[in-house]
C-alpha cells in the first residue's frame, strides 16, 4: 500500500528532485504538489475504468422535477468523478451502462423517468491504500509530467517521463480488463449506419 507522500515522493524521484516527507513543508517541492495533487488524481481516476474506483448507488427522485423532459431528476453523489451508467435489467451483469433507460446528466443532476435511480459510477477514492500497485505506478508519472517544468525548467527527461507515463498507463489498464467479463457491444442505428446493404450486421438489440 502506497500513501499520499510516497504516491508524490515517486513523481519527485521521476524528475530528478529530492523527496520531502511532508506536503506541509516549506518549500517549492511540497508547494507544487499540495496544488494539482487532488487535480491529478481526479483526472488519474478518470483516465480509466478502474476496477477499485467502480462504485454503485440508488438516488432517491429530487422534490423538484426538471422543467420538462424528463420526470425526475437525482442528485449525483458527491463523490462522482464520472458517471458510466445506469442499472440495465436486461445487461444488469454483462454491460456498465444501460442499453434501454434513456437518461441525460445535466450539471449536478441526471435526468431519468424511472424512480429510484440505479447509477454505476468513477468514484473520488481518496484513501491510497486502495490504490493497487499499477494505479500508483501510472498517477507517479502523471505527477510527474504535471510538475516536471514547474520543478525543473529543462526538457531532458519530460520525452522519457511521457514514454514511462504510457507504458505504465497500458499495463495498468491491462491488469485491470483482465478481471471483467467483457462487455457486449449493444447495436444502434448508428452502429448499424457504419455497413452497407453488402454487409448486414447486426451485432446486438437496437435501440
Amino acid at each position: 500500500m502506497a500513501s499520499q507522500i510516497q504516491i508524490c515522493n515517486l513523481a519527485l524521484v521521476h524528475c530528478g528532485e529530492a523527496t520531502i516527507t511532508s506536503l506541509n513543508e516549506d518549500n517549492k517541492a511540497a508547494r507544487v504538489l499540495n496544488r494539482v495533487y487532488d487535480m491529478v488524481r481526479d483526472q488519474a481516476l478518470t483516465d480509466y475504468r478502474w476496477n477499485f474506483a467502480v462504485s454503485r448507488a440508488e438516488l432517491a427522485a429530487d422534490p423538484t422535477p426538471p422543467a420538462f423532459g424528463f420526470q425526475n431528476r437525482f442528485t449525483v453523489p458527491s463523490d462522482l468523478l464520472q458517471l458510466i451508467g445506469l442499472f440495465d435489467s436486461q445487461e444488469s451483469k454483462r454491460n456498465y451502462t444501460s442499453a434501454e433507460t434513456i437518461f441525460k446528466r445535466e450539471g449536478a443532476y441526471i435526468l431519468a423517468d424511472d424512480a429510484p435511480c440505479r447509477i454505476i459510477y468513477v468514484k473520488r477514492i481518496t484513501d491510497t491504500g486502495m490504490y493497487p500497485p499499477e494505479f500508483v505506478k501510472y498517477m507517479g508519472y502523471l505527477l510527474a509530467t504535471t510538475i516536471f517544468y514547474d520543478m525543473t525548467k529543462g526538457a531532458d527527461r519530460y520525452t522519457a517521463l511521457v514514454q514511462g507515463r504510457e507504458q505504465a498507463a497500458k499495463q495498468a489498464k491491462f491488469k485491470g480488463a483482465i478481471q471483467n467479463t467483457p462487455e457486449v457491444i449493444v447495436a444502434s442505428e448508428w452502429i448499424d449506419s457504419r455497413f452497407s446493404d453488402n454487409y448486414p450486421l447486426r451485432i446486438g438489440p437496437v435501440v
